[in-house]
């Protein structure tokens, strides 16, 4: 048994916009793929706002969103568009909305994945 939820499309009128999460395309208000996020508007004269893509060290995992989120402590998101975070390495870590994780200092450790910088502070000396 499969499920299948359709979303209504939207139609704009000439001169009006789309409500958040969504951007123009033709005459239809379409939502934003996940990566990406509207806040929506009015259309100007010569352009309606669309989606635009996350930045790198933030995430969307939904499709029809208003913003991005940042990724959480002990995970990185090096690219634009990002639908998740990845999980830093063992050695490594990282602090919120990082677009990279950082590797331990010399003479430190963490044998775990998903370090967060304030957990660095307690890693243990080899």
């Amino acid at each position: 048994l499969m499920l299948v939820l359709c979303v209504p499309l939207i139609s704009a009128a000439t001169g009006s916009g789309c409500p958040t999460g969504k951007e123009l395309q033709g005459n239809t208000c379409v939502s934003c793929f996940s990566g990406t996020y509207s806040l929506g508007g009015n259309c100007g004269s010569s352009a309606c706002p669309g989606c635009t893509p996350c930045q790198a060290g933030t995430y969307q995992s939904g499709s029809g969103m208003s913003s991005c989120d940042q990724c959480l402590g002990g995970t990185s998101s090096p690219s634009v568009s990002a639908s998740s975070c990845s999980k830093c390495s063992p050695g490594t870590f990282s602090a919120t909305a990082a677009t990279t994780c950082t590797f331990c200092l010399a003479g430190k450790f963490n044998s775990a994945n998903g370090r967060s910088l304030s957990e660095g502070e307690g890693m243990l000396n080899r």
